[in-house]
């Protein structure tokens, strides 16, 4: 599992800077660069209250990817040992990204 790190503050997913998920999905099969990828398993919070400290927050988290040109893409898993997830203030998943997009 890869260590996950997350800065999208507007997602009913996000837990001091990490994520209640077991997993996330990384889209972006044509991206070169981590502007070209997002968080799939963004969603905007409705309200203060939808990403309270109450979840499990998980450091380390299952990461499905569909970037075929970052190295760290193995078999659409993401085998990085450690991810950021960036997009503070995004209202929808393709204001996020990969941070740790790295293209071959």
């Amino acid at each position: 599992m890869t260590n996950l790190r997350c800065s999208v503050n507007t997602c009913a997913h996000y837990v001091d800077n990490l994520c209640s998920l077991n997993s996330v999905k990384i889209e972006g099969p044509r991206a070169d660069e981590p502007d070209g990828t997002c968080c799939d398993s963004f969603r905007e919070a409705k309200d203060s209250t939808s990403n309270c400290s109450c979840k499990d927050a998980r450091l380390e988290t299952s990461v499905g990817c569909s970037a075929e040109n970052c190295k760290f893409n193995e078999d659409c898993k993401c085998h990085a040992d450690s991810i950021d997830i960036c997009g503070c203030g995004a209202k929808q998943t393709e204001s996020t990204l990969c941070g740790s997009f790295r293209s071959e």
